[in-house]
């Protein structure tokens, strides 16, 4: 007889990755049926929908989630996994960035990750994520420029990885935003920031590994700080940043820590949650929430 707990729930986002996830639908199923093991299907339909569908497998008692999609699927399934006791989250990566994955150490190769998941030769992981006020991330958050890159990468669909593109858009002319930032209660900066990122995983962006010290479960978040900054020296931040020569850089500050508090008046900044885009105003605050998900990883 199957206990209820040794399915496997599986939760696809057909349009990940440019619609191109649905395309995967057949070859994911064919490989769990061969391994003989019990599973559940679904599919979202709308976006926060995931969360939705997470909640409802959890209340069928399935002890192994997997989300199909890219970062913005993960987040959606990981709002609703962060927290639970014994509960397994995968990752099957059909984004156009994956960056997450680059740090749990899962396959990148979705056939690969179906494999693990339907294996008994895998490990598990304690993974943090962060908070900002009432919405969770769990790869990085991103607010000021990174926020409005995502906006318009969001609507060009014809490249494997909009976010250089919306860098271009972005780089001369967004305009930084003023705020008072507290770090675990001392202040840290009072001036323009052009950008603002606090990281649980490594990379952001289709593989730019933004704070590549970071660590899933080591209970600090990794903070960067780009002050305001002449525009005519961005493209070489930029530049930087993806060569990772920009940790020794003095352009960019870095620290650790467990909760950050930033008053954005009342100015709307854009935002992004793992690749997902949002907006903020008044007072935020960021904190870190030690031991969120157990994540299933092939290393």
């Amino acid at each position: 007889m199957v206990k209820r707990s040794d399915r496997l729930g599986f939760i696809l986002n057909p349009v990940a990755g440019r619609c191109k996830a649905a395309l995967q639908r057949d070859r994911i199923q064919r490989i769990v049926r061969e391994s003989g093991k019990p599973f559940i299907w679904l599919e979202s339909e709308r976006p926060g929908h995931a969360t939705s569908l997470a909640t409802e497998l959890l209340e069928l008692g399935v002890e192994t989630v997997i989300a199909c999609g890219g970062d913005g699927t993960v987040n959606e399934v990981g709002t609703a996994l962060a927290g639970a006791t014994g509960i397994r989250f995968g990752i099957v990566p059909l984004g156009c960035g994956n960056d997450f994955i680059r740090t749990v150490g899962s396959p990148r190769d979705p056939e690969q990750a179906c494999r693990l998941f339907t294996s008994n030769n895998f490990r598990t992981i304690r993974s943090d994520c962060g908070r900002i006020n009432d919405r969770y991330f769990f790869n990085n958050l991103g607010i000021g420029f990174d926020g409005a890159v995502v906006v318009t990468a969001e609507k060009i669909n014809r490249l494997k990885n909009p976010y250089p593109a919306g860098v271009v858009r972005h780089i001369f002319t967004y305009r930084e935003f003023d705020t008072n930032l507290i770090a675990d209660g001392k202040p840290r900066m009072h001036e323009p920031i052009f950008i603002f990122v606090a990281s649980i995983g490594k990379a952001y962006g289709g593989g730019i590994y933004i704070t590549p010290d970071a660590e899933l479960g080591d209970g600090l978040m990794d903070m960067l700080v780009v002050p305001r900054t002449s525009w005519w020296k961005r493209p070489r931040l930029f530049w930087l940043v993806t060569r990772k020569k920009h940790l020794k850089d003095p352009a960019f500050r870095f620290f650790r820590g467990r909760k950050v508090e930033m008053d954005l008046g009342a100015q709307q900044v854009p935002a992004h949650l793992d690749g997902i885009r949002a907006s903020f105003t008044g007072t935020v605050q960021v904190e870190l929430i030690p031991d969120a998900l157990t994540l299933i990883t092939g290393e």
